[in-house]
């Protein structure tokens, strides 16, 4: 996993740096530079007006359903796909262009939720998903202890 994150955090900066030349040496410095700010500006427009539609949506699925999954998932890759536009990078406008597409989110969607899955186990009494065991205790001011600086 190491040599993973290590190979993004060094790879995919200097991709983006190479974009930039190829980019700048196609079209020019201006349009390069204007293409990266029209992105930036994109993105924000989309984090402010679809980030309000997704927590809308996630509040209308939470009425109907108990965990509006799919719903929170939605929401969160348009912020996500908001927060790439503003960063800097024709690669990192291109993940975002593809996290805009709903096929693209159902198909992240479904390979998340398989993963979670197959390797997360949530215990339950006698195997009942729908008995939460708990205990619940009342305190009141008297009988809390005092403050370190009162003792």
């Amino acid at each position: 996993m190491r040599p993973l994150v290590l190979t993004l955090l060094l790879g995919f900066p200097l991709a983006e740096i190479a974009l930039f030349i190829v980019a700048g040496e196609l079209v020019g410095l201006w349009p390069t530079l204007a293409a990266t700010l029209l992105a930036a500006l994109a993105g924000a427009a989309l984090i402010r007006r679809q980030g309000v539609a997704a927590m809308r949506r996630l509040q209308a699925s939470a009425a109907i359903e108990p965990v509006p999954a799919a719903a929170a998932f939605d929401g969160a890759a348009l912020v996500a796909a908001g927060i790439l536009l503003i960063t800097p990078g024709f690669l990192t406008d291109a993940i975002a262009l593809l996290l805009l597409l709903p096929a693209t989110r159902l198909l992240l969607r479904r390979r998340a939720w398989g993963y979670l899955r197959s390797h997360v186990r949530v215990a339950t009494p006698a195997g009942d998903p729908t008995i939460i065991d708990g205990e619940a205790v009342v305190v009141s001011e008297t009988d809390r202890p005092p403050p370190p600086s009162l003792r």
